[in-house]
């Protein structure tokens, strides 16, 4: 923001309103230790809202989340939680409630012999048809 003011495309009196501390954090991608723990918790507290008795995450999605880049840091990691939530009729979030936007299929789903989709979601492919 200090260097858009000086460019003059961001209002210098909105920058002293909002700069009143300043906290650099990594981002999360260079956090990988800080992943699986902040994944938990949102969990942890995701779940109770959605009232699922969802314990854990599967080795393979762990797996994942620890691979994933990250663009969207912590906020992208909770959608990712959430969504998979939302998906998952198991008792563990598996690879196929697992959805991030720029991973590959897990070689198992790619082989062409299951979608990877949960149960009842059709895929959009299909919808057209």
């Amino acid at each position: 923001l200090r260097a858009m003011v000086q460019e003059k495309s961001f209002r210098d009196d909105l920058y002293y309103r909002v700069s009143v501390f300043q906290i650099q954090v990594p981002a999360l991608r260079d956090r990988h230790e800080d992943i699986l723990p902040i994944a938990h918790h949102f969990l942890r507290s995701l779940r109770a809202r959605s009232g699922k008795p969802i314990g854990g995450f599967c080795r393979e999605a762990e797996n994942v989340l620890l691979s994933y880049s990250w663009p969207g840091n912590v906020r992208e990691l909770r959608n990712v939680v959430e969504r998979a939530i939302i998906l998952e009729r198991g008792a563990e979030i598996t690879l196929r409630s697992l959805i991030l936007d720029t991973i590959e299929p897990p070689p198992s789903l790619a082989d062409g012999g299951d979608s990877g989709m949960p149960e009842g979601i059709v895929p959009l492919e299909e919808v057209d048809r």
